[in-house]
């Protein structure tokens, strides 16, 4: 399987190509490695949707423990709780 998105450089800086729209756009960096890892994660991310789903919910449980429990009524509460009592 090809892989979506190609590495280049013009000048100092790094682009990347989408294969599929012919977009180019820079990443902003002059760092190889950097470059590297950010095309590669948009191939996973094209390739293993699922994947990073789980990466995701990963780092924000690494964040916010209780961020994978929290439910929509804890967030309407917290919210209520923020505004002025009625006068």
């Amino acid at each position: 399987m090809k892989n979506r998105f190609t590495l280049f450089r013009r000048g100092k800086v790094f682009y990347f190509e989408d294969r599929e729209t012919k977009l180019q756009k820079s990443m902003a960096t002059q760092d190889l490695g950097q470059a590297r890892k950010i095309v590669q994660a948009k191939n996973d991310a094209i390739n293993q949707p699922m994947m990073n789903l789980v990466m995701a919910k990963t780092f924000l449980a690494a964040k916010d423990p209780k961020l994978i429990t929290r439910t929509w009524e804890d967030v309407l509460e917290r919210f209520c709780d923020r505004s002025k009592p009625p006068s």
